[in-house]
């Protein structure tokens, strides 16, 4: 296409969230460019579960997948891809008309009636020596993403540490009593918290009630490193036995253990803040996400749309698929009725 050329939707992401709102605008006949960083969330992992179809099954061979279907069902002139960076985004909508200009970092320009936000969200890890290293692979933030590989193994663990609040106070006993049924034994790691905090976590009638089974156990020392001597089973058909982490403490023997929970923070990408910042988004009341209005995945600002990690606390693939596709259909819709009452709003 032409550089004055005026796009339907420019979608922001080409993860989960940001092709399957192209999938959904696509049925329309819309002109949509997807301007894609490459930096998901999910990289760290070797394989994506719990979504329909592509249960355990590698990121990229997904979203290859998705994309080979978008080329050769819609062609190139409908649906197109680039890669890289966007570093503005300029709001120049006029009256009924809404017009964006989006520029990337390596000073590419493009123009849209609509941006749909699909770009992700930053995991913040604690201030731990090899945790970085190993989220992701051993290290697993949601039960439902990776765990069951690591089914019927001697010893696992979850890290109590560095939660915010909503996770402490309701999320945390359940998070808990699901590691637990993944293995024979499992310890709560509390990394040397101040005495209040782990009252607070045995005060939690889940935990209590699993510290009372004897099954789970509560190891209150710092956690000094984190050492990965493997990564967690990837073949479902054979259960993964061995001790994938090691916990080494300021004092006392290490742990060795199959796998370690730990619903870590998630805050806006760097990515996401520019946009909030030059679009002057509303964001959510814990100030992590980009706030969608309605069910029709619209923000505060007319024309601009939110999707997946970005928009919602339940961050996971299927849900960020569930969230695209709304966002996709929706400004569809949206595009059809201006058409419909401002027939010169559409690229000529």
């Amino acid at each position: 296409m032409s550089p004055s050329t005026i796009y339907d939707i420019l979608v922001i992401g080409g993860g989960p969230a940001g092709l399957s709102a192209a999938l959904s605008a696509s049925r329309q006949m819309r002109r949509i460019l997807i301007v894609d960083s490459q930096e998901y969330r999910n990289n760290a992992t070797t394989h994506m579960h719990n979504v329909v179809g592509f249960d355990h099954v590698p990121p990229l061979e997904f979203r290859e997948k998705v994309w080979r279907d978008l080329e050769r069902r819609y062609g190139e002139d409908m649906v197109r891809l680039v890669k890289g960076r966007v570093g503005s985004v300029e709001n120049r909508s006029k009256a009924e008309k809404t017009l964006f200009k989006v520029k990337s970092e390596g000073g590419e320009e493009w123009s849209a009636r609509k941006i749909i936000v699909a770009t992700g969200a930053k995991d913040v890890f604690p201030d731990i020596p090899g945790y970085a290293e190993a989220w992701g692979k051993s290290i697993f933030h949601c039960l439902f993403c990776h765990g069951y590989e690591e089914r019927n193994t001697p010893l696992s663990g979850s890290l109590a540490y560095g939660l915010i609040p909503l996770v402490a106070t309701h999320h945390l006993g359940p998070n808990i009593a699901m590691a637990s049924r993944l293995s024979e034994k499992h310890v709560i790691y509390m990394n040397g918290s101040p005495s209040e905090q782990v009252d607070q976590i045995k005060a939690d009638k889940v935990v209590n009630a699993l510290l009372q089974s004897g099954r789970v156990t509560l190891d209150e020392r710092k956690i000094e490193r984190i050492v990965m001597r493997g990564i967690a089973s990837d073949d479902d058909a054979k259960p993964n036995d061995h001790a994938n982490l090691v916990l080494e403490f300021a004092d006392g023997p290490a742990a060795h253990l199959a796998f370690l929970a730990h619903p870590t923070h998630q805050t806006l990408s760097p990515g996401s803040a520019m946009i909030v910042k030059d679009l002057g988004l509303e964001l959510t009341p814990s100030g992590n996400e980009i706030k969608a209005i309605s069910p029709m995945q619209d923000t505060s600002v007319r024309g601009v749309y939110v999707a997946g990690d970005v928009s919602t606390m339940m961050k996971a693939a299927s849900i960020a698929i569930s969230l695209g596709s709304a966002a996709g259909a929706m400004v569809a819709r949206e595009l059809a009725v201006e058409d419909a009452l401002f027939p010169a709003s559409g690229n000529a």
